[in-house]
Parts: C-alpha cells; sequence; structure tokens
C-alpha cells in the first residue's frame, strides 16, 4: 500500500485515524516515497511536532512495516504528467508523487 505523508503524520501524531494506519501497518506491506518522507519529516519539525533526530527515530522504529522506496526519474515524468492535469482532480504535488 502506497501512503501519502497523512497516514504516517496522523499516526506520529496520533492524530484520528491513527489506530487504523496501525492495523494496516501491521496487515500489509506499506511504502512512501522519499520524496513524501521529505515533506513529512519537514511538517513535523516544522509543526515543532517532533525535533529532527525524534523524527527520524520514530521513523526508524516502523522499521520494515513502512519502507522507504527511492524516486527516481520515470517516476518523477509520471508524477509530472499528473501533475500538469491535476486541476480536475484536484491533486496536490504529493498526491502526484504517490501516483507515479
Amino acid at each position: 500500500m502506497v501512503f501519502d505523508a497523512s497516514a504516517p503524520m496522523a499516526l506520529l501524531r496520533k492524530e484520528t485515524g491513527h489506530e487504523k494506519v496501525a492495523r494496516i501497518l501491521l496487515q500489509w506491506a506499506c511504502v512512501v516515497s522519499a520524496v513524501i518522507r521529505t515533506g513529512l519529516l519537514g511538517k513535523l519539525v516544522g509543526s515543532g511536532s517532533y525535533g529532527e533526530s525524534e523524527v527520524r527515530e520514530a521513523l526508524e522504529l516502523l522499521g520494515e512495516a513502512l519502507q522507504i522506496v527511492p524516486f527516481d526519474l520515470a517516476q518523477s515524468d509520471l508524477a509530472a504528467f499528473w501533475y500538469a492535469r491535476r486541476k480536475p482532480y484536484n491533486l496536490s504535488l504529493g498526491d502526484c508523487v504517490c501516483l507515479g
């Protein structure tokens, strides 16, 4: 299952739905793009929810349950295709990265 930043963010902040995210992580192989990880780290540190080392440690504790995958040029091209046509679908750049 491909996650955007909102699922791991809900889990780490214990927001609404974090129990569901935890169950999914136990049941499925879940991945996030390295690009999504960048946004996740930035949002968690920027909001004051975590310090820089704390957020890295928290993601490492998720271990194999949440795999970080590289973002290559082929995925970049696919994401760009979706991003160029985002308006009718109301897609963010992060959404397009997940689709790529």
